[in-house]
């Protein structure tokens, strides 16, 4: 008759969250735009795609023109302007390309408000073994567990992940 031993090893997992990091978004040319994305810390990229000929295109990053170095202009040939930026965490940003024709007059903006989420370094409550209780020895391979409720006011809680061992230096 074999015997199992319960000693509560409890892995509380997280949600997978998908948020690039390092990912280019796109805003088309041809009328005003405006996006609010939220993404994972990181270098991200923000364009324009398909500027006709002759325009040019300036970047102001939280309303500050970011400098002339960073206009782009299409001449004879289309563009897709283009702004790298690395955006930290706990962040709201705000990218916009404003196109003007080659007398610099007005023709539409594209704007990208980027939020970057803090992270949730608050740990759940720890939930603990009700039944049956830690240490218990049985001869019963389909032992059911039940725990108390636990919370977590943050990011939120998947699942749990449950460890059995038979052995007594089982940590």
């Amino acid at each position: 008759m074999k015997s199992v031993t319960f000693l509560a090893l409890l892995l509380m997992v997280g949600p997978f969250v998908a948020r690039l990091s390092g990912a280019t978004y796109y805003s088309s040319y041809g009328q005003s735009r405006i996006k609010n994305i939220t993404v994972s810390s990181g270098t991200h990229n923000f364009q324009v795609n398909g500027i006709a000929q002759y325009k040019n295109t300036t970047w102001d990053v939280n309303g500050v023109y970011t400098g002339s170095a960073e206009n782009d202009w299409s001449g004879f040939w289309a563009v897709d302007p283009e702004y790298t930026y690395y955006c930290a965490p706990g962040t709201t940003t705000q990218f916009k390309a404003t196109i003007f024709d080659d007398n610099w007059n007005y023709i539409e903006y594209h704007e990208w408000n980027v939020t970057v989420p803090a992270p949730d370094t608050t740990p759940p409550s720890i939930p603990s073994l009700t039944s049956p209780s830690s240490g218990t020895i049985t001869t019963d391979d389909t032992v059911s567990l039940d725990w108390s409720n636990s919370s977590d006011s943050g990011s939120g809680m998947d699942y749990y992940q449950v460890q059995v061992d038979n052995g007594s230096s089982f940590s």
